[in-house]
This record gives structure tokens, C-alpha cells and sequence, in this order.
């Protein structure tokens, strides 16, 4: 996961920090999976919760 720019859809919710995450994998055919979120101010369980999501992909594609 990465910081990105907050855009105006987060900031709306009043988040201060907006993530995103990519994963590209070729598990039968090349697919490339993005995440993004929003959060006010993000506990590090929290940073946990949102990169679970990708994980799976990561390990898949060794």
C-alpha cells in the first residue's frame, strides 16, 4: 500500500489519507487488482486490515 493524493471523494468523508494498493498476478491469464482507501487517521491495525485483502495475490503468484 501506498499514500496517494486525497481526492475529493475522500475528503468529503473527511479523510486525511487516502492508500492505494496493486497486485498483478497471471494466475491463468494476467489480471492486475487495485485497492484503494480511505481513512481519517489510520491505526496501524487498521493499515493491516486494508493490506489483507491483497496478500493472498502476493503469496499466489511466487
Amino acid at each position: 500500500m501506498a499514500d496517494i493524493a486525497v481526492d475529493k471523494d475522500c475528503s468529503g468523508y473527511d479523510g486525511g489519507r487516502e492508500l492505494v494498493g496493486r497486485r498483478s498476478t497471471a494466475l491463468g491469464k494476467a489480471v492486475t487488482v487495485e485497492l484503494t482507501a480511505c481513512a481519517r487517521e489510520p491505526s496501524d491495525r487498521t493499515l493491516q486490515q486494508v493490506q489483507q485483502p491483497l496478500d493472498p495475490l502476493r503469496a499466489a503468484d511466487r
